[in-house]
């Protein structure tokens, strides 16, 4: 009588996660301006492997305003789809004419 062999293959899920955090190509940096000017600058620009999924602005509503004479913080944070995470800060300061 012959014995017929049945082969098994376990199944397990893989899942696969994402290690590489956005990367920003370009980050403006310190801007200086007199408090009469009009501020503005060139939003960051930002890469991922997989795509970004979120991106968080603070201080961007400084942004077209005439302001006092002062620091201002900016940042851009963003976030990919596995939650990796990368931040573009710099500060906008403001002196007074003269």
């Amino acid at each position: 009588e012959h014995v017929k062999a049945q082969l098994i293959t376990p199944y397990f899920p893989l899942t696969l996660a994402d290690s590489t955090p956005p990367v920003f190509t370009s980050c403006p940096a310190e801007i200086y301006a007199i408090k009469e000017e009009n501020i503005t600058w060139t939003d960051p620009e930002v890469s991922d492997n997989v795509g970004i999924h979120r991106i968080k602005a603070d201080g961007d509503q400084i942004r077209n305003r005439l302001l006092s004479v002062g620091a201002y913080a900016v940042s851009y944070t963003v976030w990919d789809f596995d939650q990796n995470q990368a931040i573009c800060a710099f500060l906008v300061r403001v002196f007074d004419k003269g």
